[in-house]
């Protein structure tokens, strides 16, 4: 089977910073939300509605048939979007958690977001932090990722 990560994050969540970096391109900084999956070679890129809207998730699992892993991204200092208490044990295949923060994040806001992927099903050795704004970062996270 293809080594596929189906990666899930709400509007926000910076998770085109995580499919760029697992499809080796270049993130072009521009955000267009689509309305359909998009599969790429190692990722499935998921609509940020469909995890917006609790009638979709569904779809999510649906989808997750065809992947290996998913990553469910989480930007700290989205305070208005948060995953279901208990949601990764909703799909059949590994979960992880990305936090991504900024160099002018505070620790509480990503202790809180790991506490919120430690609530999802997630265990604390497969969340990452990640500085979205470090490259290198975003390199290694994808680097470590593919050897899963």
């Amino acid at each position: 089977m293809l080594e596929r990560f189906m990666v899930v994050g709400h509007s926000n969540s910076y998770k085109d910073l995580i499919v760029c970096a697992l499809e080796g391109a270049s993130f072009s900084g521009s955000h267009k939300s689509c309305p359909c999956a998009i599969y790429g070679k190692h990722t499935i890129n998921t609509p940020d509605e469909y995890l917006e809207n609790p009638k979709l998730y569904s779809a999510l699992v649906s989808l997750s048939q065809q992947s290996t892993t998913i990553i469910f991204v989480k930007n700290v200092n989205d305070e208005h979007h948060h995953f279901p208490p208990g949601f990764s044990s909703a799909f059949p295949c590994k979960s992880l958690g990305v936090a991504l923060y900024s160099t002018d994040n505070i620790s509480s806001a990503i202790m809180n977001s790991i506490g919120e992927f430690k609530s999802m099903g997630i265990c604390e050795e497969n969340i990452y932090i990640v500085n979205y704004e470090c490259f290198e970062e975003l390199n290694e996270l994808s680097k470590l990722l593919i050897r899963l």
